[in-house]
């Protein structure tokens, strides 16, 4: 039986979901399974087993993983590469590489064990509650301060609920990644409660691109439950769902704007939010003591030095935690690659 290491690139938090759920999907077919960072250490960790799999969440930390890719192919090891980064069409040069795997990678052990390539091509499952819950052993759960200065020494412990998004903002990754539309679990009660017991977390972070709070399917799996967290949500929150994440622990939320200019924000980027919708809900948050970190981007193309000026302004105004990424066209980096199936594990 092959054994597989799964590898990351740290960033901005020293902890991969991906890498950490893949460990818990080989683990439970009797693979022999871990996952590490990229680090001082990961050399000789990576030399005790058959296959190195990478994972990618953007294009710089493909480029930063290459030399460790470079390393895994002088050991002589089967290298895989997965991740966002690979889901959207990401250029990876195929001579260090010999497999791509464009999907999630659930039914990765059919690979491992009987040569089933599917996992390559395919989503394997709609079905999140059939997929056994990440790897948490590695976590101290001092991971997910991000920088924010409230955040440090709160121990955070993370947890999916979903996965896809509905909306196309024209500069998410999102838009790329197969299936289209929000899968769910059912078992986010049960699995939350089991958490806070088990971990006693400050604060749960959900991993979700956005919560499905306007999913009732959702909402019903709260009932009764209160857990601190935080989650991602859009500016255009109902009044009602953003009452009813607060009612069950929401602690802390990032949302974007992206661009203070209304104009830019939906006419250019497709955001569809208003200025309204923005202060309404930071309204609320203020008005319940919410942490909130609004998201703004920089060297978008198409900015007049209104537009730009629109994005101070409100920068100035809207309060809690403004954070600004730097625009990255994503196209410049999905050239195609080389999906070439170099080499069959036996």
């Amino acid at each position: 039986m092959k054994s597989i290491l799964f590898s990351f690139f740290p960033t901005h938090v020293n902890w991969n979901h991906g890498a950490a759920l893949l460990t818990s999907v080989c683990d439970d077919s009797d693979i022999d399974a871990d996952y590490a960072p990229l680090d001082y250490s990961w050399p000789d960790k990576m030399k005790g087993y058959d296959i190195i799999g990478f994972s990618f969440v953007t294009d710089s930390d493909y480029i930063a993983s290459i030399s460790y890719m470079m390393m895994a192919n002088q050991e002589g090891k089967i290298v895989m590469v997965g991740g966002p980064y690979a889901r959207r069409g990401g250029y990876i040069y195929p001579d260090l590489v010999d497999y791509v795997c464009r999907g999630e990678a659930s039914c990765l052990p059919d690979f491992i064990i009987n040569g089933d390539a599917k996992v390559f091509n395919e989503v394997c499952t709609d079905d999140l509650d059939a997929i056994p819950p990440p790897d948490l052993s590695h976590l101290t759960g001092y991971e997910f301060h991000r920088g924010y200065p409230f955040l440090k020494g709160v121990r955070i412990f993370p947890y999916q609920t979903s996965r896809g998004c509905p909306f196309q903002c024209n500069f998410c990754d999102v838009q790329h990644q197969k299936p289209s539309g929000v899968r769910i679990k059912h078992t986010i009660k049960e699995d939350l409660e089991g958490m806070m017991m088990a971990y006693k977390p400050d604060l749960i972070y959900l991993l979700d691109t956005t919560s499905p709070y306007w999913m009732k399917e959702w909402r019903e799996q709260w009932k009764g439950l209160y857990v601190p967290f935080q989650t991602y949500i859009r500016a255009d929150i109902s009044e009602f769902e953003l009452e009813f994440l607060i009612a069950h622990g929401l602690k802390f939320t990032p949302f974007g704007v992206e661009s203070g200019s209304e104009r830019f924000r939906n006419e250019v980027l497709k955001k569809g939010i208003t200025d309204e919708q923005i202060w309404r809900t930071v309204r609320i948050l203020r008005s319940n003591d919410v942490t909130y970190a609004p998201f703004f981007m920089a060297g978008m193309p198409g900015e007049t030095p209104e537009d730009k000026k629109a994005t101070i302004k409100m920068m100035n105004e809207i309060g809690g935690w403004p954070t600004v990424w730097q625009y990255q066209d994503l196209s410049i980096s999905i050239r195609g690659s080389d999906d070439r199936r170099l080499k069959v594990i036996n």
